[in-house]
C-alpha cells in the first residue's frame, strides 16, 4: 500500500541532552487526518492530564479530515485551546520544520481488534 507521507528519521536528531535542558513550554507535535481512527480524542486527554499537572507545554494539530469539528470541539471542551493551535493541511517543507521544532510528536492511533488478521486477508 502506498503511504501517503513519507517521514525520512535520517533528516531528524536528537540528543538526551538536548531533551533534559528543553526550554520550556514543551512544544509538542501531532501530524495526522482528522478522522476517528487516529485517536485525537485521546491525546488531548492526556493533554488534559498534562495541562492539570501544571506542565507547560504548546500543542501544534497538523491536518485536516472529516471529524475537524468534533476535535476542535474536544479542544475547547477540554480547555486546551490556549495550549492547542489547529494548521490545518501544510506542504511537507513546512511539516518538515515543525518536526525539527519539537519536543515530542504524539499520535493516538486506534487499532481495530482484528487489524492483523484484516491485513493478511
Amino acid at each position: 500500500l502506498p503511504l501517503p507521507f513519507t517521514f525520512y528519521s535520517r533528516l531528524f536528531s536528537l540528543s538526551p541532552d538536548k531533551i533534559s535542558k528543553a526550554e520550556k513550554p514543551y512544544r509538542i507535535l501531532t501530524v495526522a487526518r482528522l478522522i476517528a481512527k487516529k485517536g485525537l480524542p485521546t491525546v488531548y486527554r492526556a493533554l488534559k492530564v498534562l495541562k492539570d499537572k501544571g506542565i507547560a507545554f504548546k500543542h501544534t494539530l497538523i491536518g485536516d479530515g472529516e471529524d475537524r469539528g468534533k476535535i476542535l470541539a474536544v479542544i475547547k471542551d477540554l480547555d486546551l485551546s490556549v495550549h492547542t493551535r489547529w494548521l490545518g493541511t501544510q506542504p511537507h517543507e513546512v511539516v518538515r520544520d515543525y518536526y525539527k521544532r519539537a519536543h515530542l510528536f504524539v499520535l493516538g492511533c486506534e487499532v481495530a481488534q482484528r487489524s492483523i488478521e484484516v491485513l493478511h486477508q
